[in-house]
């Protein structure tokens, strides 16, 4: 199932256009701007995977003798070191089977469920920071990276997997008259973490900070206007 979100601006354009015309700069250069800004403020909100927890869930510390031991005989087992794997993912499937953990660990599949348990590991692991990234691959899909500030969660993830995060970002963009409208379809930002409601969240963050700004007079100079935004007006 593909899940997938789009990310609406078009509340958020009359904003940019007013920004644009007052600072006298492009309304491309204003949206990228803008949205890089919102976009950075929105992966420093959007959370991160637990790396000790996961390690933790996709770890079997016990070993083959041990089971041998608990199948010769269950009433002498120590219970502590069941304890070892209260931590494990509740099931794990390889191929049309279906192990329910730690209940179907023995000592003749112990090897294979811990290899398997280690490759998932591997992978979970590779993926922390998959959401902020994905945000981080949007900045760039559009053209927003010199206004974009990535967290160290989201340059790991990027640089592991940089392939994917390309499949869930599509862009589309107008020249005349200038729109621009994305999708994210990364189940991790749009599920797991609730990203997309950060996006929207830092998006009207930014409306509220101009709004803010004209009230405080920065548009009346262009030193104001470039020590707030980084662009100087040319009017």
């Amino acid at each position: 199932m593909a899940f997938k979100a789009e990310i609406d601006i078009q509340n958020f354009r009359a904003m940019m256009t007013a920004l644009s015309k007052v600072a006298g700069v492009e309304l491309s250069e204003v949206v990228k701007h803008e949205v890089g800004k919102a976009l950075t403020q929105a992966t420093t909100w959007t959370k991160v995977a637990n790396r000790g927890e996961i390690t933790k869930k996709f770890t079997m510390k016990s070993s083959v003798a041990t089971y041998k031991e608990f199948e010769k005989d269950p009433t002498s087992y120590v219970t502590s070191d069941m304890n070892d794997n209260d931590g494990l993912v509740p099931s794990i499937r390889i191929g049309s089977k279906k192990y329910k953990l730690p209940m179907d660990i023995n000592s003749k599949n112990f090897s294979m469920l811990k290899k398997e348990l280690a490759k998932k590991r591997k992978k979970k692991l590779g993926h922390v920071g998959l959401a902020q990234a994905s945000l981080f691959q949007t900045a760039k899909a559009i053209g927003a990276s010199k206004h974009y500030k990535p967290t160290g969660n989201a340059k790991k993830a990027m640089s592991a997997n940089e392939g994917l995060l390309k499949s869930f970002v599509s862009v589309k963009e107008k020249k005349e008259p200038f729109e621009l409208s994305f999708k994210i379809s990364c189940i991790s930002l749009i599920k797991g973490t609730k990203g997309i409601s950060t996006v929207m969240r830092a998006l009207k963050g930014r409306e509220q900070y101009m709004e803010k700004n004209f009230e405080k007079g920065v548009f009346n100079s262009a030193k104001s206007l470039g020590r707030k935004y980084g662009f100087e007006a040319s009017k």
